[in-house]
C-alpha cells in the first residue's frame, strides 16, 4: 500500500489493520511458545494485558493455564517409560525419541532450610525424569549424566526444562536438557539414557 493510500484510509480502517496485525503476531507468539503469559504477551506486543485478553478471546486462544493443561494431557497420554507420578515437574510436551518440555513450580519445601534457594536435587530430578520420559520404551535407565548448575533457583521460580535427543546408537540415547527461569539458563545436562525394553 502506497503512502497516499494510507493517508486516505479512515482512522477506523487503520485501527482495524493494526488490530489484525497484532492478532496475527499474538497467534504466532503463542504457537511458538505456549507458555507465554498474558503479561509476557502484553510486554512483547506493547499493549495492555486487557487488550491481550480481549484478542485471545476473539481468536479462541485459551489462557496459559488452560493451554498448559491441554498440552499436559496430550503429553501424559504418550508417556511410556515413567508414570506421571514419577515425573518431577509437569510434562507439557512430548515427542517420543525427539523432544519434550516440563515445568516445575518451586515451593518453600524445596528450599534449603532458612533460605529461599531451591536445592539442586529438584532441578536435577526434573531434568533426568524429562530425559527418561523422551524414550518410547517401558524400561529405561540413566547410564551417565554430565550436568552443570548455572544459576541459583529461588522459591516461586518456574523452571522450564527443554530436552531433545541429540544422538542415538542402538539402545543408547544422548539427551540434552536445558532449564530456564524466565530467559536465564539455570541448568544444563547431558544424559545417556539406556532403553532396556522394546520401543526405544
Amino acid at each position: 500500500m502506497r503512502c497516499s493510500d494510507l493517508e486516505r484510509q479512515s482512522p477506523r480502517a487503520l485501527r482495524r489493520l493494526k488490530r489484525i496485525e497484532r492478532e496475527n503476531s499474538l497467534r504466532k507468539l503463542v504457537e511458538s511458545n505456549p507458555l507465554l503469559t498474558d503479561e509476557d504477551l502484553a510486554e512483547m506486543l506493547k499493549v495492555s494485558v486487557s487488550t491481550i485478553r480481549f484478542d485471545r478471546a476473539r481468536l479462541g486462544i485459551p489462557e496459559v493455564r488452560e493451554r498448559m493443561r491441554e498440552m499436559a494431557e496430550r503429553a501424559r497420554s504418550m508417556l511410556r517409560s515413567l508414570s506421571p507420578e514419577e515425573m518431577t515437574g509437569e510434562l507439557i510436551e512430548l515427542k517420543i525419541n525427539e523432544s519434550g518440555i516440563s515445568v516445575l513450580e518451586t515451593t518453600q519445601e524445596m528450599a534449603f532450610k532458612g533460605s529461599n534457594i531451591i536445592r539442586e536435587i529438584y532441578t536435577f530430578a526434573q531434568a533426568s525424569s524429562l530425559a527418561m520420559a523422551l524414550i518410547g520404551s517401558e524400561e529405561v535407565l540413566i547410564g551417565r549424566a554430565r550436568v552443570s548448575f548455572k544459576h541459583p533457583v529461588r522459591v516461586g521460580d518456574k523452571i522450564v526444562a527443554r530436552s531433545r535427543v541429540a544422538n542415538r546408537k542402538g539402545n543408547k540415547f544422548l539427551i540434552s536438557v536445558h532449564s530456564y527461569v524466565n530467559d536465564v539458563e539455570v541448568f544444563v545436562g547431558h544424559f545417556i539414557v539406556v532403553s532396556l525394553g522394546k520401543g526405544g
